[in-house]
């Protein structure tokens, strides 16, 4: 099949699943209640050491404080600079990690030894970021969702822009790092978060230079995953990481499954709380024209992990498509994914996918 015949078909499929629930480029259409908005937050300092601080880095404590339901939640974390960033840097890479996001990954493999290297080498200083807990899942009985509980890395960004970047006075052409975000799995969900739901809220729409989502976003078509729509089925980890963020506790073979892992059909859940906590159709913003936007998927990611990704992919070229084409293969477009053979989620230890994001941060106009 040719590229435009693929693009042709997995537009259609991720199409279908929203079409009937969102618009193109926003929030929910019809009865649907859109997103609140983005809750209140704030970063306040915290002198604690971080006892996994990777060698050669120097760490600075701070607490992300959100509040979704009247109530101030406060999660501590971390963030780490390696120790040979440039003393004048060409731009700054915050690497988000998979997972619950409580260690460096990006930082903690041999392969990933030559990768920072020569991003350094390339004048990009580096920031890792690290949570002391999940940051993804709400305090049990918090019916917070996955829009809201990204309000910390979404915070932590804005820390991370404000007080480290922006002093370093630098400019860049429209897409070249400058501030650049790389996050894989979890980590991608957080990034693309940043920009539907937090956009408007925060300088992040404008200051984030480029983004490099990896093995993601996963929370895109959430709706299609929790009712275990064909293509889009998540394994039963996934399904409670999802009911995690709504504060639900649940172990394989409780009785009374939480609502995404039973695939709950009524209206509060299919068409509500998860059509705006998805990534792709619960937003405020789906066209960043200042923000270069390269996905990187392998062929040993899960078919569910690529489908739910171009689902996201599809609502941002429906919101741009003079300038946003997953597809294109033009210095026109935005938008690109690439696809590394044999390369999972667990980029880390795989070096063509290291090489991969290498060459989308370095990367000029």
């Amino acid at each position: 099949m040719s590229r435009a015949g693929v693009r042709t078909v997995r537009t259609i499929l991720a199409t279908a699943l929203v079409a009937t629930v969102v618009t193109a480029t926003g929030p929910p259409a019809g009865a649907v209640t859109p997103w609140p908005g983005p809750p209140p937050h704030q970063v306040l300092p915290n002198d604690q050491a971080d006892p996994k601080c990777p060698a050669g880095h120097h760490c600075t404590g701070v607490y992300v404080r959100c509040n979704w339901s009247g109530t101030w939640r406060t999660l501590r974390a971390w963030y780490a600079e390696d120790d040979r960033n440039p003393a004048t840097p060409r731009g700054m890479v915050v690497f988000l990690s998979g997972g619950e996001g409580t260690g460096y990954n990006w930082s903690n493999t041999p392969q990933s030894v030559p990768f920072r290297t020569a991003l350094i080498n390339a004048g990009l200083a580096i920031v890792h970021v690290r949570w002391y807990a999940a940051w993804n899942i709400a305090p049990s009985g918090d019916r917070a969702g996955m829009a809201n509980v990204a309000c910390r890395p979404v915070a932590l960004l804005d820390r991370i822009y404000t007080q480290e970047y922006v002093p370093l006075n630098i400019t860049t052409p429209t897409g070249e790092c400058g501030f650049c975000v790389v996050g894989n799995s979890d980590g991608a969900d957080a990034l693309a978060y940043a920009l539907t739901h937090y956009g408007p809220d925060t300088t992040l729409k404008l200051a984030i230079d480029a983004v490099v989502p990896v093995s993601g976003p996963q929370q895109a078509a959430m709706r299609a995953g929790c009712l275990n729509q064909a293509g889009y089925q998540w394994d039963a980890s996934h399904l409670i990481d999802i009911d995690e963020s709504y504060g639900y506790r649940y172990t394989v073979g409780d009785p009374n499954p939480p609502p995404c892992y039973r695939h709950d059909t009524s209206p509060a859940w299919k068409d509500g709380r998860w059509v705006q906590d998805g990534v792709e159709s619960g937003g405020t913003d789906y066209d960043y024209p200042e923000t270069r936007i390269h996905l990187i998927l392998g062929t040993v990611d899960k078919t569910t992990i690529r489908n739910h990704a171009r689902a996201w992919e599809t609502v941002l070229e429906a919101a741009a498509p003079a300038l946003c084409d997953f597809q294109s293969t033009t210095t026109g477009s935005r938008c690109r994914e690439e696809f590394v053979a044999a390369m999972d989620v667990k980029i880390r230890s795989d070096p063509e996918g290291l090489n991969a994001v290498r060459l989308a941060l370095v990367w000029t106009a």
